[in-house]
C-alpha cells in the first residue's frame, strides 16, 4: 500500500511541476511584455531544455525495446556466411 501511494504522490509533484513550468512563460508575457522582451532567450533555453527531456524520456523508453531485439539477433552476427 506506501508504494501505491507514493507513486500517486509522485504523479502529483509531476503533474504540478509540468503544471508550473508551462505556465511560467505566460505569466512573464502578460506581466511585462518589455520584461517578456528582454528574457527571451531564458525562455527559448528553457524551451530546448523541456524539448531535451522529452526526447530523452522517449529515447529511455525505447532502450529495452532495442536491448531484446539485439540481444535476440546476436548469434546471428557472428554467424559465418
Amino acid at each position: 500500500m506506501k508504494i501505491v501511494v507514493a507513486k500517486v504522490l509522485c504523479l502529483l509533484g509531476i503533474c504540478v511541476l509540468m503544471l508550473a513550468g508551462s505556465l511560467l512563460p505566460v505569466k512573464i508575457i502578460e506581466a511585462d511584455y518589455e520584461k517578456a522582451h528582454r528574457s527571451k532567450k531564458v525562455l527559448a533555453l528553457c524551451n530546448s531544455f523541456g524539448g531535451g527531456v522529452f526526447l530523452a524520456t522517449c529515447f529511455n523508453a525505447l532502450l529495452p525495446a532495442v536491448r531484446e531485439k539485439v540481444t535476440a539477433h546476436e548469434p546471428l552476427a557472428y554467424k559465418q556466411f
